[in-house]
């Protein structure tokens, strides 16, 4: 492949490359050979991302999703790493959210999750407008879960700007199985050297 200004790098659990070729707008797939597969166009600032497999790294973009709620979100999926990102402007464009919006989701409801590290990333402006639902940086668990999450790392990042016109602005939020009915955890988790500041809301909770 030709590249203007390659700056970020994924390998996903197939062994597929992804290069973010920023100059060009747009995102290179190849093997592992360095054989070309596919192309991403317009991707110049990538909106929401969804992890669909285990072993992914994600690294060094930049993303915005103002007409969206998430800037990235897996569900059920282990040993990932989110680190070195930039999340901003997520819902701010959604007059009414109808779902909860935040920068950075796992939820972990049919499979247990193991190994998810999140760090130094910059997360600001999560909007919820309307007065239905809260905002999040960072959201984890799932409050029907019966399966656990363990080995989870959420460090060093600073978090900023999360309002909601109506209900919570939270910082970082880990709702697993909240009743009698539902039995999963968070075993142990991690969560250090963050610095999180500006939650605007009905309710406010760094942590």
């Amino acid at each position: 492949g030709e590249f203007g200004v390659p700056h970020s790098i994924v390998l996903d659990s197939h062994g597929r490359l992804y290069v973010a070729d920023r100059n060009n707008a747009r995102v290179q797939v190849f093997n592992q050979q360095g054989q070309f597969l596919a192309e991403w166009r317009n991707m110049m600032v990538p909106w929401g991302l969804t992890i669909t497999s285990n072993d992914v790294e994600l690294r060094g973009f930049t993303i915005t999703n103002p007409s969206g709620l998430h800037g990235v979100s897996a569900s059920n999926r282990s040993n990932l790493l989110i680190a070195d990102n930039v999340f901003t402007g997520i819902a701010t464009a959604i007059p009414s959210a109808t779902s909860v919006p935040y920068a950075i989701g796992f939820a972990c409801s049919s499979a247990a999750v193991d190994n998810i590290v999140v760090t130094n990333n910059t997360i600001s402006q999560i909007v919820a407008n309307g007065t239905a639902k809260s905002a999040f940086g960072v959201w984890v668990g799932d409050s029907t879960g019966n399966l656990d999450i363990t080995g989870l790392v959420i460090e060093d990042n600073r978090i900023s700007n999360i309002v909601s016109a109506g209900k919570g602005a939270y910082g970082i939020f880990i709702n697993h199985a909240n009743s009698v009915n539902y039995t999963g955890r968070t075993v142990a988790p991690r969560i250090v050297g963050n610095v999180i500041t500006d939650l605007t809301g009905g309710w406010a909770h760094a942590i």
